[in-house]
């Protein structure tokens, strides 16, 4: 029977209607015929448990996340929509630094949590009209059909590119790779589109790329009657990703673990090989980040010492460690961004190894408002974000007075010393989810707990003697129902254990 499927001259007649031929298992046959790679062992623009069996493991479209679950949260997203919807899901484009060097791409946050697909200029479609369909009058498949009602657009294989950018998924395999019901050249996506979006009640879109103006006006401009039914959706897409999966939580667990590690392998650096500059502690932290897995840093570092750490996104990261000789505190603000999730972790050290008395002293008043907002983490107390910094606030502005600084305790005079949130949304992105506010917490978020004091160098209300000190500790905390999960231990963070990470060979 297979021989006969597998005749020259069956094979003849599939290749002479490829033109007219939507991708599926028919075109699967006829590529492993052939003798060309089929999509279960081509390399493509992004690992593949396939192709790199050392950084995914079977049924993985990303590290750690299945092709289950992004089909899981496609459907869920669905089912959200209003009767006869279709939502528009852009990825990033890719953004060029100079004349033609690009910046190293990033995907698009919602597109990414979506699809898992790495390459720019796509677009994934979502419907939940019944019986939906891209495919023109003659064209014909063997649908894999993992995920009815999704449409991935993506760029064309192009020989002449490839040769430059390396391998793309391509339309021909995007959808059995990634899962979709259909997929396509991203060049056709205004064409495909508009019979679906005229059956379409409302259209839905996801801003959060920036290449989502220019699409819209191209949609407007090749399909005009979608004007009057566009709304934003991105405040659903954001409900969605700030509840975290196990999965998520995992990875998230990893990146705490990464920056955790580095920052403690850096300041036993600091001691062991004589760091001298902000600079060089940013390269060991970047160093070992990269070193354990991570794709980048989840943004610039701070690395602030002295009185630089009283200014909040201090980046340039440019000064001597040492101007005096009192040994300055370095504040040290890093994440690691580990297979699309975020870390975000500050701590503070002495550049001698050892804190003085009144760095102590500031340092554990810190340390003990980091502590007791992080047992707010808990879903049985029914507390929220903003509930969370109001505890705060109350707790420096008791913190502050025991340290003998004089302020109105009565009005804002405490944002002097403590001028920033406590806390905020963490995932994919460092500022995640940001249009979600003031939900009570539940199990699977992730916040940041991150209190600090910032005493100005010419404050006369404070004690001179620590005039010019800034001390900020942040930590990663999982949401759960009685006992907060703190994600990024890996971070030594009292007084005894920085000081043993410094001076213990």
């Amino acid at each position: 029977r297979t021989r006969g499927l597998l005749h020259p001259a069956y094979l003849s007649t599939l290749h002479a209607s490829r033109s007219s031929l939507h991708r599926g298992v028919v075109h699967q046959i006829v590529r492993k015929a052939s003798g060309f790679p089929g999509p279960t062992d081509r390399v493509i623009g992004q690992p593949r448990p396939e192709t790199h069996p050392h950084l995914l493991k079977h049924g993985e479209v990303t590290p750690g996340i299945t092709k289950r679950e992004y089909s899981d949260r496609r459907r869920r997203l669905v089912q959200s929509l209003p009767p006869a919807s279709v939502l528009l899901v852009p990825s990033a484009p890719e953004i060029i630094m100079s004349n033609d060097i690009p910046y190293i791409f990033r995907q698009n946050t919602n597109f990414l949590y979506l699809t898992g697909f790495q390459e720019p200029d796509a677009m994934l479609a979502l419907t939940n009209i019944p019986n939906p369909s891209l495919m023109k009058h003659g064209e014909f498949a063997v649908a894999y059909n993992h995920d009815p009602g999704s449409f991935l657009f993506v760029r064309d294989r192009v020989a002449a590119r490839e040769i430059w950018d390396g391998p793309r998924a391509g339309p021909d395999d995007a959808h059995f790779i990634f899962g979709t019901q259909e997929s396509y050249s991203s060049s056709q996506i205004y064409d495909r589109l508009g019979r679906l979006v005229d059956k379409a009640e409302r259209v839905f879109f996801s801003s959060s790329s920036p290449s989502w103006t220019q699409h819209r006006s191209k949609l407007i401009d090749n399909i005009p009657k979608v004007e009057h039914k566009l709304s934003n959706y991105d405040e659903t897409i954001e409900a969605m990703r700030v509840v975290k999966s196990p999965a998520e939580l995992s990875l998230m667990k990893h990146a705490g673990d990464v920056a955790g590690t580095a920052f403690r392998r850096t300041i036993r650096a600091v001691k062991r090989d004589g760091l001298k500059t902000e600079s060089e502690i940013a390269a060991h932290l970047e160093f070992h980040c990269k070193m354990q897995g991570a794709q980048r840093l989840g943004f610039p570092p701070v690395v602030a010492a002295g009185p630089n750490a009283l200014t909040l996104h201090y980046i340039s990261n440019t000064d001597v460690l040492h101007r005096s000789s009192i040994s300055p505190l370095v504040l040290v603000d890093v994440g690691a961004e580990v297979d699309g999730y975020n870390s975000d972790i500050t701590r503070v050290f002495p550049v001698s190894g050892r804190f003085t008395e009144p760095q102590r002293r500031v340092y554990n008043a810190v340390l003990e408002v980091n502590m007791k907002c992080i047992e707010l983490c808990r879903s049985s107390i029914g507390i929220s974000l903003a509930g969370i910094q109001s505890v705060s606030v109350g707790l420096i502005k008791e913190a502050l007075k025991k340290l003998g600084i004089r302020f109105n305790s009565d009005n804002t005079e405490y944002l002097r010393y403590f001028p920033h949130n406590v806390t905020h949304w963490l995932g994919m992105d460092l500022h995640d989810t940001p249009k979600i506010s003031d939900l009570e917490l539940v199990p699977g978020m992730v916040v940041t707990i991150e209190p600090g004091i910032y005493i100005p160098l010419d404050d006369v209300n404070a004690p001179e003697e620590l005039r010019g000190i800034g001390v900020r500790i942040e930590d990663d905390v999982a949401v759960t129902e009685s006992s907060p999960l703190v994600l990024s231990s890996a971070a030594p963070k009292t007084i005894e254990d920085i000081e043993a990470a410094m001076n213990t060979e």
